[in-house]
């Protein structure tokens, strides 16, 4: 019986290659600076996102860092940049790594890309169901009172939201590992370590804020 070979690398493409192989596909991806289409599909996808919130009359998000869609789709890939350049490779290269910066950005650009592209059609179902209302459902999977309260079609979609933002975490492991030629672990903590110093200031922040409150109300 002779066995199937694996394919070539070079027969590994980013697309479909990042569902079935993703390690070689980012890796082809990173070597031959394929960007392009992941940075115009993230950019038609934000735009989408935005032109979808607008049409059904929602509302500013609570949390929304700017007051207006388009400032959030700025500043969200203003982070990205930074992220890329001062965790993804910075970071990796003081760990050890040996990626450039054009490998890292183009790995973390295609990693992503699932959670953006399965955003806008579970958002679209999500207003088909639930019209305005659903942006007070969306993301509600982590608020327990509201879980308890929503329709279970709206715990699904947002269960699947989830799933594609783990799944986009998953990939930039597997794709800072391959390009900086480190371990996962290593890259566990390059992406555990932005996470922890976001929380943190939260807190801070968030402790400042009440602080204030508390000195206005005496």
């Amino acid at each position: 019986m002779v066995e199937a070979s694996l394919p070539a690398p070079d027969d590994v493409r980013p697309w479909p290659g990042l569902l079935t192989q993703p390690r070689r596909a980012l890796r082809v991806a990173a070597d031959e600076r394929i960007w392009l289409v992941p940075l115009l599909v993230s950019l038609l996808a934000s735009v989408a996102e935005w032109a979808l919130r607008s049409q059904t009359g929602a509302p500013v998000p609570k949390l929304s860092p700017t007051g207006h869609p388009l400032g959030d789709i700025a500043l969200g890939w203003a982070l990205f940049a930074v992220g890329t350049l001062v965790f993804g490779y910075g970071l990796g290269r003081m760990v050890g790594g040996r990626a450039t910066l054009g490998a890292v950005f183009v790995v973390l650009l295609w990693s992503q890309l699932p959670a953006q592209v399965v955003r806008l059609p579970i958002d679209g179902l999500g207003v088909a169901l639930h019209g305005s209302s659903w942006w007070s459902l969306d993301g509600s999977l982590f608020r327990a009172t509201q879980l308890l309260s929503q329709p279970v079609d709206a715990t699904i979609l947002n269960t699947l939201l989830v799933v594609a933002g783990a799944w986009s975490l998953g990939l930039s492991v597997i794709g800072l590992s391959e390009v900086h030629r480190i371990t996962t672990w290593r890259v566990v903590f390059l992406i555990a370590l932005p996470l922890f110093a976001l929380g943190l200031a939260a807190i801070v922040a968030a402790t400042i804020l009440v602080a204030k409150f508390a000195a206005a109300g005496s």
